[in-house]
């Protein structure tokens, strides 16, 4: 999230699978039991930004599939917003890259 908001922003699905078979991306739902079972990951992002202005999130469900994803939109921000470790990223290409110093 941080790399996405101190870039140009980003969508993050949470609740998807990716794994590399036969050298072929596999991606598969996994979503949480309910939209509850999110409660962690949603304080966490709260605690990023005090004010909770960087991101809108929804859930999304599937027929046929269990549970919910938790879609998070990030929105580009003016502010610099750390990750939940203190580290800065930015985005270079689909890469996160951590900033040092000024």
């Amino acid at each position: 999230m941080s790399a996405f908001s101190n870039t140009a922003g980003g969508e993050l699905f949470v609740g998807i699978d990716e794994k590399i078979v036969d050298g072929k991306k596999i991606r598969s739902w996994r979503g949480f039991k309910d939209v509850e079972a999110a409660n962690d990951r949603i304080a966490t992002i709260e605690r990023m930004s005090p004010l909770g202005n960087h991101y809108r999130a929804e859930f999304l469900t599937c027929a046929g599939e269990v549970g919910a994803l938790l879609h998070l939109t990030i929105f580009k921000s003016k502010d610099i917003l750390k990750a939940s470790n203190g580290t800065v990223y930015v985005r270079r290409g689909a890469a996160k890259q951590s900033v040092k110093g000024d």
